[in-house]
């Protein structure tokens, strides 16, 4: 008798319950209370009660289809829980986020409740699904227009699926895919894993439309480049293609062995072809004068655009290409310090009592050393080579200044020039008008207050 009255008791209660889950779905912010007022009897209860079940913001939001999801009102975290016979697919674990009053679950990613009716599986993992309606996930089912998928575990979890495209299709993505699931949920990956690939779901596209490159339009070439794969046009995967610098004075970045690139057409995956060159550098002028001895020891490297120019230095004239000594010769025979057909060949024949070292690996200069011989008639006494860049004339007592201005007239290399501890009467600047390359003149304590410098 007791029994009946309990459960002719509960009939009303259970059917407002009915009444209240229709309000939850609606989304009514008071959808929750109603509910549970429905199953207190009516009465909403004041404090804190030992036991009495939280509210979470998003309780609201909890139904899906053939499920719903089971939110921690402490942490916001909701998991997904679905009906007898039905599996979860995708995103198993979501947040609840709200902004004011509005609030949803995020990551805003597929989520669902599948039945497994009419799904070939083991009772053991049937079993697994139905356990607390917490069950093994799964992933969604992979769909390939104008080709198929099979799959060895249909697409529950560690299913592994190959794909095929029909005849004329190209497919584009990994060939095959595994179900892989962590603690959120389940999504296909490339498998292998470090295929590279996309891990959606993969596409058949038709095989002309895919492994290819276009042509290079006119945005893409930089200014000053020509290239052999040009626009209105396009290339199969694996074709080469030549870009190179249209003025021959020009190179990538300046650069004068860097005149010509190659690449080629290369494809990740059908649909992401492109070329691999490097076409971010513009042709700019080689400074030729930056490579070297490219004129020679005795000319000047010019830099022009394009090309560049040598230029000899002061006493060398330019012969077939290359600067040598000017003619130094007076009638037929050669100045003082010269000889050879030509006479401009330095003449080392007489160098006794001064010591004439030639320039050398060891020694960037040619010497001429006459100092400290204590010889006023030292111009008698030798021949200067004419091709002396420094000459040592010091302390030697020399007074004829016409004397030494025409043996420095003959040298027209000279860069150094050693002249104190000599009793010359005057010194000017038409001494050494001859000597365009003369850099140093060593004086020390002199009355030569008319020499300009």
């Amino acid at each position: 008798m007791m029994i009946l009255r309990l459960l002719l008791a509960l009939v009303p209660i259970f059917a407002q319950q009915s009444v209240s889950i229709d309000l939850l779905k609606s989304g009514d912010k008071s959808a929750t209370d109603v509910f549970f007022m429905a199953v207190s009897g009516g009465k909403k209860k004041r404090g804190k009660s030992r036991g009495r079940r939280q509210f979470s913001k998003c309780d609201a939001l909890a139904f899906v289809d053939n499920g719903n999801w089971l939110c921690n009102y402490k942490t916001e975290e909701c998991v997904l829980s679905c009906n007898e016979n039905y599996q979860r697919l995708g995103q198993i674990r979501k947040n609840c986020t709200c902004t004011g009053d509005q609030c949803k679950l995020t990551p805003e990613v597929p989520s669902a409740c599948e039945s497994v009716s009419g799904i070939e599986m083991e009772k053991e993992m049937l079993e697994k699904i139905n356990m607390g309606k917490r069950g093994t996930p799964g992933c969604f089912p992979l769909k390939l227009e104008h080709g198929a998928t099979s799959c060895n575990l249909d697409h529950q979890k560690r299913s592994l699926c190959e794909h095929k495209c029909d005849n004329g299709f190209t497919l584009v993505g990994s060939s095959s895919h595994k179900c892989t699931c962590k603690r959120n949920g389940c999504t296909w990956r490339p498998f292998p894993f470090d295929t590279v690939g996309d891990s959606a779901a993969p596409l058949c596209k038709p095989a002309e439309s895919v492994n290819f490159c276009p042509g290079l339009t006119h945005e893409q070439i930089p200014e000053g480049v020509t290239a052999s794969c040009g626009e209105n046009d396009k290339y199969e995967k694996g074709t080469r293609c030549k870009i190179s610098c249209a003025d021959p004075g020009q190179g990538f970045g300046g650069k004068v062995f860097d005149k010509t690139r190659f690449g080629s057409c290369a494809c990740p995956n059908p649909s992401q072809c492109d070329w691999t060159m490097d076409l971010t550098q513009s042709c700019e002028d080689i400074n030729e004068c930056d490579k070297g001895d490219v004129c020679g020891e005795h000319a000047l490297c010019i830099n022009r655009s394009p090309g560049y120019e040598c230029v000899c230095k002061c006493g060398f004239t330019m012969l077939d290409g290359t600067c040598v000594h000017q003619s130094r010769a007076e009638g037929d025979a050669c100045q003082r310090g010269w000889t050879g057909a030509r006479c401009n060949e330095p003449d080392t024949s007489k160098p006794f009592p001064c010591y004439y070292r030639p320039a050398s690996i060891f020694r960037s200069a040619s010497e001429m050393d006459c100092a400290n011989l204590n010889n006023p008639d030292i111009f008698d006494r030798t021949i200067i080579p004419g091709d002396t860049q420094t000459l040592k004339l010091a302390n030697n007592r020399i007074t004829d200044e016409k004397q030494l201005k025409e043996t420095l007239v003959t040298l027209t290399s000279l860069r150094e020039l050693q002249l104190h501890g000599n009793e010359l009467a005057k010194l000017n600047e038409a001494t050494f008008a001859q000597n365009c390359n003369l850099e140093v003149i060593s004086l020390g304590k002199t009355k030569y207050h008319n020499l300009i410098a």
